[in-house]
């Protein structure tokens, strides 16, 4: 009779201490999922998002304990009309689209520049010495770019297309002398029988592109956006070891023709920075004498400064 009480009673204090673990264990598990920070954000399917496909995919972004929601939008449009509707926290746009959602009321704030890499496309018949139908966007990173690196040297026309898609088929057909076209679609056209006429990878050590996050995000999330920087500068630093990784990313996540692995020309990627007051001015001038607007916001309410780790 005693053993058995001594026994009853080993067993009611394992039982315990059991319990004990267990809620320790469930209170740690709580814990880390209240600890881990969430962020959702809007791509493009562009060379630019290689940093964070590989981040994600090395889980990098994991270890940092950041929970990434990345989507890819093939339509700029709907990406802005995410980030508005605060679906997103953040999104890889452009300086230009960026400036004119500043002028028209949205704001957002430059966490990063990222990298990217273009191509102005002619087919066969191109001629040099004759006016050039050019085809681009009007309000956007393209536009400025033919003025930059094509007007120079072409007489052109410029030709106001949305849609890469319609811009790589009006080359292949010559009804476009000269198309803008973002990597790696550049090299789906250039796999096709385009040419690559100009490649630019940077803008005189700039850039054009960037990683932009609502005023709302960075203050609530701030601790998860300087993850995402670090996860993003994590990657960078694999990549610049070896950029067969950003390849591998590009080409399995963007679903793309294995065949243009070595057409698609990659930027230099750079640690997080972002870009100079002087770009940014320059860039201002132009989209003001452009669309015969005043934008007179100021460099330091643009720039998030406290979410990167390095500067140019």
């Amino acid at each position: 009779m005693k053993l058995k009480k001594i026994t009853f009673m080993l067993l009611l204090t394992l039982l315990t201490l059991w319990g004990c673990q267990a809620a320790e264990n469930n209170q740690t598990k709580t814990d880390q999922q209240q600890n881990k920070d969430t962020l959702k954000i809007g791509l493009m399917p562009a060379v630019d998002s290689a940093p964070i496909f590989v981040a994600e995919r090395e889980g990098i972004f994991a270890e940092l304990g950041l929970e990434l929601e990345a989507t890819v939008y093939s339509n700029a449009n709907n990406r802005q009309s995410a980030l508005q509707a605060n679906e997103l926290d953040g999104a890889m746009t452009d300086l230009i689209a960026f400036l004119n959602n500043l002028h028209n009321g949205f704001e957002t704030k430059i966490v990063m520049s990222t990298d990217g890499s273009f191509a102005f496309l002619t087919n066969d018949n191109f001629v040099e010495d004759q006016t050039q139908e050019l085809g681009l966007m009007e309000i956007s990173v393209s536009n400025y770019l033919a003025d930059q690196y094509v007007v120079p040297q072409y007489e052109v026309n410029k030709v106001y297309i949305a849609e890469i898609p319609a811009r790589l088929e009006m080359i292949a057909t010559g009804q476009l002398d000269i198309g803008f076209i973002p990597e790696p679609a550049a090299s789906q056209g250039e796999l096709n029988g385009l040419n690559k006429q100009i490649t630019i990878t940077d803008d005189e050590g700039e850039s054009l592109q960037a990683m932009v996050f609502t005023s709302e995000s960075l203050a609530n999330n701030q601790e998860a956006i300087i993850k995402f920087t670090q996860g993003y500068n994590q990657a960078v630093e694999l990549i610049q070891a070896n950029p067969e990784l950003a390849l591998d990313a590009l080409i399995e996540e963007l679903e793309l023709n294995p065949e243009i692995r070595d057409l698609i020309t990659l930027p230099d990627y750079h640690l997080a920075r972002v870009p100079s007051e002087a770009y940014i001015d320059q860039v201002i001038e132009w989209v003001e004498s452009i669309q015969d607007i005043n934008l007179t916001v100021s460099y330091q309410t643009m720039i998030a400064d406290k979410v990167y780790q390095s500067r140019p």
